[in-house]
């Protein structure tokens, strides 16, 4: 605890140094829509980004889109936009992962959020939105809209700032969103004001219930099956902050008998392959599966894994109430923007 309310005086001051001007702060040559959460690891970012795609595209048009990262965990520095063919260690694996599920999207990175936005701005004049993946901390930019990212299974109520506890900020930022996306939310439960104030949600804000759902499965790498078994004898394989909702998730539609757990964006070493194949054969396993988001690091390794068959279960995140939210987040931008978002609308 005293860590911890360290790390809240460190913090408090850094909030003041830019509420008060201190630190210069500046909004982007784009429109930006940023979403974040306040606790560490795990809430859905990415997948939450790709649903934000989405609904951002049905107001402004497909292709006028483009998201940003920081590409947390890649070994490049600056400004680089991302290509199908790159690796995860020089653009970071959760870009990666957006470029290849949407290989038509402009998908940048940089750790200088403003001027990312400005070099994307510059490179593809037709952009006129950027979702901000990550970004409630980066208080350079001051984005049109921010969205919180609260995990259900994580309430922020009872949390405390780390190391005592998963909070990476202070609970009180949760003022300065516009909305509230409830992450892994129950697909059959409705959210009530006493759910609200279990999970730490302000009262005045707009809440929005998402789930997440399986995508169908898809195989990699290695021998095609003769006839695929409804539950295959599988290893699973994780690389994400929370490995073992990953591997929980796998119940119905595998028979897991063995998992791996590795540090989320960390490398995955090809050395293991080996220790993978040795496990496969001491527990009779018939596949490995992975998530999206380690198979974008794994793609140089799978050439070497023929041999193993590989599969992958996707996720997306669903909102309960999307249509609603879609006019939400439109009245939002109009507020904010007038004119500007009617002629980005109209064009």
């Amino acid at each position: 605890m005293p860590l911890a309310w360290l790390h809240g005086g460190v913090l408090r001051l850094r909030h003041e140094a830019y509420d008060r001007g201190w630190l210069p702060s500046a909004e982007g040559a784009l429109p930006t829509i940023a979403l974040g959460n306040l606790t560490v690891g795990g809430t859905g970012k990415t997948p939450h980004a790709l649903l934000l795609l989405e609904v951002a595209e049905g107001l402004v048009g497909r292709g006028r889109v483009g998201i940003l990262s920081r590409g947390h965990g890649r070994q490049t520095k600056g400004f680089r936009e991302v290509e199908v063919t790159d690796l995860a260690e020089n653009v970071g694996d959760e870009p990666l992962m957006m470029k290849l599920r949407r290989p038509d999207v402009c998908v940048v990175v940089g750790e200088d959020r403003v001027a990312a936005i400005d070099q994307t701005a510059t490179r593809h004049p037709h952009i006129r939105l950027i979702i901000l993946d990550d970004a409630l901390q980066h208080r350079r930019l001051v984005p049109t809209v921010r969205l919180l990212l609260v995990d259900a299974t994580q309430p922020m109520g009872p949390d405390a700032l780390l190391p005592a506890g998963r909070l990476r900020d202070l609970r009180s930022r949760a003022q300065v969103a516009d909305a509230c996306l409830i992450t892994r939310w129950p697909a059959d439960r409705a959210l009530t004001e006493a759910d609200r104030r279990e999970l730490g949600v302000p009262g005045d804000l707009p809440a929005f219930p998402s789930t997440m759902v399986h995508r169908p499965i898809r195989q990699v790498a290695g021998p095609a099956w003769g006839e695929r078994p409804a539950r295959p004898r599988a290893m699973a394989i994780a690389g994400i902050a929370r490995p073992e909702r990953f591997f929980d998730s796998l119940a119905d539609r595998y028979d897991v008998v063995a998992s791996r757990a590795y540090r989320d964006h960390g490398a995955f070493p090809e050395a293991d392959i080996d220790h993978w194949r040795e496990e496969l054969r001491r527990t009779r396993a018939e596949v490995v599966v992975v998530t999206e988001k380690d198979l974008a690091r794994m793609g140089p390794m799978l050439p070497g894994m023929q041999d193993i068959r590989v599969e992958t279960m996707p996720m997306d995140a669903r909102l309960q109430r999307q249509e609603e939210f879609a006019q939400w987040l439109r009245g939002r931008l109009r507020q904010i923007l007038g004119r500007e978002m009617a002629e980005i609308e109209d064009i």
